[in-house]
């Protein structure tokens, strides 16, 4: 039977310690280099609707106009995203 002693464990956890520091050290400079996104293998569509919601300052609509907005995408969602 082997025992550990303080000193050892002390030791391994410094070790685990450093060994995760550098590990979220490589992740940070992987995020600063993509963007902070995780690039994908292949490209993405994105949906017309996801489109069409990114072009809309809320701010600059009326009440009114952005109820008949909310009823256009959501009648486009459930006619299967086509946007009109």
């Amino acid at each position: 039977k082997t025992s550990t002693t303080e000193d050892e464990k002390t030791s391994t956890t410094e070790d685990e310690k450093t060994s995760t520091t550098e590990d979220e050290k490589t992740r940070r400079r992987e995020d600063e280099r993509f963007g902070g996104r995780q690039l994908g293998l292949f490209p993405v569509d994105v949906h017309p609707l996801v489109v069409r919601l990114r072009g809309v300052d809320a701010n600059m609509l009326t009440p009114m106009a952005a109820l008949r907005l909310l009823d256009e995408l959501a009648q486009a969602a459930r006619e299967g995203g086509r946007v009109g």
